[in-house]
């Protein structure tokens, strides 16, 4: 072993990493970190074990003298980014559920019902009993507003591909990209997050981009259904960016 990879330390015990690196010191140690420091504050406590440290989110790299790496756009959604296809939907979403997702979901859901916008939503949640788990800490859950089942990349893409726009809702820790926002630009649509960051980006335009108050949802629909504007470089999200140097 020359070179190890880890994605996500917080699977292991800080213990565990002499054991794992054991035989192997002299091999490169790198850490790729998908969460959020602040998400997951014992990460920091890990650092010191690793020769090269990257994260996906650019405050933690300008505050902890980390590598930036953004994550990348699947092969699929590259491979079919340019296919053209029938617009059915303005605004898609997907995601795992959280209550706050789901309180963000219904009011985007309620200002498209008010405005003449169609909103695509899957909002994931793992069995029934999960579901009445939530539903004991959130009356207002609707069995019709959640899914049992996952999208596959296919069903997803496709969706994507349909609408003018996609709603993204990360944790309110995370500053960095998602993988919804880069599979977004990557087909062109307009990018609805509550990750306010996202104006820090050069790529970031006014016109394209709606920086969400999820307690305060207001739109333009006119924006929301006019051609995309924004550059950015494409390269920069590809899994050979990925894994340079």
């Amino acid at each position: 072993i020359d070179q190890y990879l880890v994605i996500n330390p917080t699977t292991f015990e800080e213990s565990q990493f002499d054991t794992i690196f054991k035989g192997h010191e002299n091999a490169k140690k790198i850490l790729y970190l998908w969460d959020a420091i602040e998400t997951y504050p014992i990460t920091k406590t890990y650092l010191k074990h690793f020769d090269k440290v990257y994260s996906f989110d650019p405050k933690d790299c300008d505050e902890n003298n980390l590598g930036y790496r953004p994550t990348f756009v699947s092969d699929e959604i590259l491979e079919k980014s340019e296919s053209c296809e029938p617009v059915v939907y303005d605004i898609f979403y997907v995601a795992s559920y959280s209550k706050e997702r789901y309180q963000t979901m219904m009011a985007v859901q309620k200002y498209c019902d008010e405005n003449g916008l169609k909103f695509k939503h899957h909002l994931f949640v793992k069995n029934k009993l999960a579901y009445l788990y939530f539903k004991l800490h959130d009356r207002s859950l609707k069995k019709k507003n959640v899914a049992f089942s996952l999208l596959n990349n296919t069903e997803k893409t496709a969706l994507l591909r349909q609408s003018r726009a996609v709603l993204d809702t990360p944790l309110p820790t995370q500053k960095g990209l998602t993988m919804r926002v880069l599979e977004g630009m990557e087909c062109h649509k307009k990018i609805i997050t509550t990750n306010v960051y996202i104006s820090h980006y050069d790529f970031y335009n006014t016109e394209d981009f709606f920086c969400l108050d999820p307690k305060a949802i207001h739109l333009d629909k006119a924006r929301i259904q006019s051609p995309t504007t924004y550059t950015f470089d494409e390269s920069s999200f590809t899994v050979a960016s990925f894994v340079r140097g």
